[in-house]
């Protein structure tokens, strides 16, 4: 009888777990899903170029290329970065999306021109600004004045547990200085990932760099590879709704040179796999089709992620063109909401 007596009130005990824990319907997440872009500053500097179309549908826009932090834990703004602060909020301006600054460190100064080098270098200087104790309240005083609703960081260089034993100490440190007032996020590899789970705690928005990823025949930053890097972001601690699924709006050669093309220049070329060549390199290109931007979105939606995020914003082509990319990722969303 007392056997009897523990497992019913397991069964109760478990019963009462699961409860307090609604599942959200396929629709509720497509709702609450964030559609997130990097906007690269210089090509905001002309407000005759801006292509403002898209706006309106995202919900979080990063601005990245026109802020740095030094050593000393100093920021430094472009001299034209407010001119393309306010370019961009009047691009924003039928939008609620929120707008984010990302910052970027300090540059290795190594001659070497091995990439591992030259990647600890720029972690060294990256340690000395996170280490200087003056980071954390100057990042503040920035998104104050100039009305940000968070800091992102692209940190791709922390390839050693030291250096990012030193982020994480960072971040936690910048928690604790913004509060609940700003958000944090980081632009993450999905193979270079040690953070800690503490420091994992405190970032609102995981941006995984599902992309400069070749499958066997060539293809750039397919389903499955982006399928693999999520897995792997997830084994590693971080929770779903962290992540945003990086999609590419560019391709890469299927040789993987340093070439990186826009979608907007090649969008009426592609095969309908996404291969394209290039007179002017002989190199055959892949891209992200509409097709597969339409299903990574909704992949992502079905999968309970947070978001996915495009790197970048002015490789698309306008919203009344229908092969538009972000149309795709608009179209995924909203056919799961209506389901």
């Amino acid at each position: 009888m007392i056997f009897f007596k523990k497992i019913g009130s397991f069964l109760l005990s478990l019963i009462v777990t699961l409860t307090s824990f609604p599942i959200r319907s396929v629709s509720q997440r497509a709702e609450d899903f964030r559609l997130t872009t990097y906007a690269v500053g210089s090509n905001f500097a002309d407000a005759s170029r801006i292509d403002a179309s898209h706006f309106a549908d995202l919900t979080d826009v990063i601005l990245i290329g026109i802020s740095n932090f030094n050593t000393e834990g100093e920021i430094i703004l472009n001299e034209n970065f407010e001119l393309i602060l306010k370019n961009i909020r009047d691009a924003m301006k039928d939008s609620s999306a929120n707008l984010y600054l990302n910052l970027i460190g300090p540059g290795y100064t190594t001659s070497s021109s091995d990439w591992n080098e030259q990647m600890d270098d720029q972690a060294n200087y990256h340690d000395i600004a996170f280490q200087s104790g003056k980071l954390e309240q100057n990042i503040r005083n920035v998104l104050i004045k100039y009305d940000f609703d968070g800091v992102f960081f692209d940190y791709e260089y922390p390839l050693t547990k030291a250096h990012w034993k030193v982020f994480d100490r960072f971040l936690l440190s910048l928690d604790e200085c913004l509060g609940d007032d700003f958000k944090i996020g980081c632009a993450i590899s999905a193979w270079n990932t040690k953070q800690s789970r503490k420091a994992m705690k405190v970032i609102d928005m995981v941006e995984v760099m599902a992309y400069d990823i070749w499958d066997r025949d060539g293809t750039h930053a397919s389903l499955k590879s982006a399928k693999q890097c999520i897995r792997q972001m997830i084994l590693n601690g971080y929770k779903k709704e962290q992540l945003d699924l990086g999609i590419p709006f560019y391709a890469r050669p299927v040789t993987k040179d340093a070439y990186w093309y826009g979608y907007d220049g090649w969008y009426n070329k592609l095969d309908d796999k996404g291969f394209c060549y290039d007179d002017g390199t002989g190199l055959t290109f892949s891209f992200n089709t509409y097709d597969i931007v339409y299903e990574k979105t909704q992949w992502a939606i079905n999968r309970g992620l947070g978001g996915a995020m495009v790197w970048h914003y002015s490789c698309d082509i306008p919203k009344d063109n229908e092969l538009s990319l972000f149309n795709a990722m608009y179209n995924a969303k909203n056919d799961l909401i209506k389901k």
